[in-house]
């Protein structure tokens, strides 16, 4: 097998969780040493199978796989001078820091970016958190259920008009933010070798949702359909972007993108040319 792309990079993760760890399983992937940080009771993600609907069997253990294939973990007391002592020495040939512990955190234990480019000032800092760094939100702890689905509007935007939001696929957020905060970390890299300067690389969950959820937050500023959300996808400004229930329970997804262009053609695909007018 020849070389990776990222042979020779070295990553350190402080990480819990998805987001973070998904940025980190894609470098691994593309060759980077990444090496991830977990406490004595190891990432709340290796216990999170039954409520996945998986047994929690830490022999098999997919969504564990799933976010930290390829990496190499270990265990550190962070709180301990043994545990911060050997973590400056793996950070000390590192190339990346990726981390998603909430800012606050961060500065109480002097591994904020501030802190931390004095010693280190080739070195990419990467970090997600739930509503950004600055805000009144700033210090939430956030999950994708809550920063990304509900505070990023889709559970209120997502679902037909007298119905409840729809059910949530855990991590679809968190995978979102994580293939941003790769980019910025890779853009990052190639500043780094380029100059020999790091550089803060940041998103979060709320912001990577509103960033998705950009062209219906854009049409929100005028009057429109887009003011009435949640709203009944019949009255909506283009109807044919849509489910549609078959006669036997199935669904059946159209995707027009303009309204007035689409509209002769596919009433004849359906046979209803008496909808036609002149």
């Amino acid at each position: 097998m020849g070389k990776k792309l990222l042979d020779g990079i070295k990553v350190v993760e402080l990480a819990t969780f998805i987001a973070a760890a998904g940025a980190g399983r894609f470098l691994a992937d593309c060759g980077a040493d990444v090496i991830k940080i977990e406490s004595a009771k190891g990432d709340p993600l290796r216990h999170t199978a039954p409520s996945e609907g998986r047994p929690l069997d830490m022999y098999e253990n997919t969504t564990w796989d799933l976010e930290n294939g390829n990496k190499r973990c270990i265990s550190l007391n962070m709180k301990a001078p043994e545990g911060k002592e050997a973590f400056f020495k793996l950070l000390d040939g590192a190339d990346v820091l990726i981390t998603n512990w909430r800012v606050q955190a961060l500065e109480r234990a002097g591994l904020d970016y501030e802190t931390l480019k004095v010693k280190y000032p080739k070195l990419v800092y990467a970090i997600v958190t739930g509503y950004g760094e600055y805000g009144p939100d700033k210090d939430l702890p956030g999950f994708d259920f809550t920063a990304f689905f509900a505070r990023g509007g889709y559970l209120h935007s997502l679902r037909q008009k007298g119905t409840v939001p729809m059910n949530v696929v855990p991590g679809v957020g968190d995978h979102n933010v994580a293939m941003n905060l790769a980019a910025g970390i890779l853009a990052a890299l190639y500043h780094a070798k380029e100059t020999g300067e790091g550089e803060k690389v940041e998103t979060s969950l709320f912001e990577t949702a509103v960033y998705n959820m950009g062209m219906m937050i854009q049409a929100a500023n005028y009057d429109g359909s887009a003011k009435e959300y949640p709203i009944n996808i019949r009255e909506s400004a283009n109807p044919f972007n849509a489910a549609w229930r078959t006669k036997d329970d199935r669904f059946i997804q159209t995707c027009m993108p303009d309204y007035n262009t689409y509209y002769k053609q596919f009433m004849k695909a359906l046979g209803r040319e008496d909808l036609l007018g002149e």
